[in-house]
């Protein structure tokens, strides 16, 4: 057994990962979330995939997701034929490691309800799991124009604003890929909450990306947002589970 790290994928590995993930999909009958766009990773050059091979075959793959300096998210398979041989084990015992040499601390797994891998983190008593849907946009909803409203871009339309008459609102952060764009940290100020401000919001981002895939994350508890959301355009495809570690 041999455990690799990189920053880049080459064609081979990518195919083998991509059969990888057909293999437990089938198997576990699950979607495969899994992390692949290193290019969008807060730290560029930190190894995000750690993969292990037997007889050059590659049987585990783990992938790290950093959105900030402070947090990342771990996903990982291991093919069903090489498990209970500490593949998973070997890999985030490496991507540990790796982690403690930057400054992140706040750590999460993810993990789809009722997968093998959720199933193995009950076992080991981890603390219990935030839920959280995965929505995507249906193009079919006309997003709203508010016109009295404004949206202020910064950084490359990443960080966008809210105002209305100079007073800034909310904001909200866009993640974009070649043909996708995720929405997240989607905030209303507490003084102006209450007011339809963060359907207002969204609205007017829907109408200001252009992507032919918009999808954002919402915890499951939060039913005003899911609401909120589900009224401009947004359907549930998924459902992940969030376990907390600490290094």
């Amino acid at each position: 057994m041999e455990i690799f790290c990189t920053n880049k994928l080459n064609q081979s590995i990518n195919e083998q990962v991509s059969n990888l993930l057909d293999i437990c999909k089938q198997y576990e009958n699950i979607n495969g979330c899994i992390f692949l766009e290193d290019d969008i990773n807060y730290i560029q050059d930190f190894p995000c995939y750690i993969y292990c091979t037997i007889s050059d075959v590659l049987v585990g793959f783990l992938s790290i997701f950093i959105p900030d300096d402070t947090s990342c998210e771990i996903y990982a398979y291991v093919h069903p034929n090489y498990r209970n041989r500490h593949i998973f084990t070997s890999m985030y015992d490496k991507a540990l490691n790796l982690l403690k040499a930057t400054t992140i601390s706040d750590i999460q797994i993810v993990c789809e309800p009722n997968s093998t891998g959720e199933q193995m983190l009950l076992a080991k008593e981890c603390s219990n799991p935030i839920c959280e849907c995965m929505m995507k946009f249906n193009h079919s909803y006309c997003p709203e124009t508010h016109t009295d409203f404004s949206l202020i871009p910064y950084n490359n339309n990443t960080y966008i604003e809210l105002t209305y008459n100079n007073i800034i609102l909310g904001h909200c952060r866009i993640d974009y890929t070649k043909n996708c764009a995720t929405i997240y940290d989607v905030e209303i100020y507490e003084e102006n909450r209450g007011k339809g401000y963060s359907k207002i919001l969204i609205n007017l981002v829907l109408n200001h990306i252009k992507k032919s895939s918009i999808v954002l994350h919402v915890t499951a508890s939060n039913t005003n947002a899911l609401r909120a959301y589900t009224s401009c355009g947004f359907e549930i495809i998924d459902e992940l589970h969030f376990y907390k570690i600490s290094l």
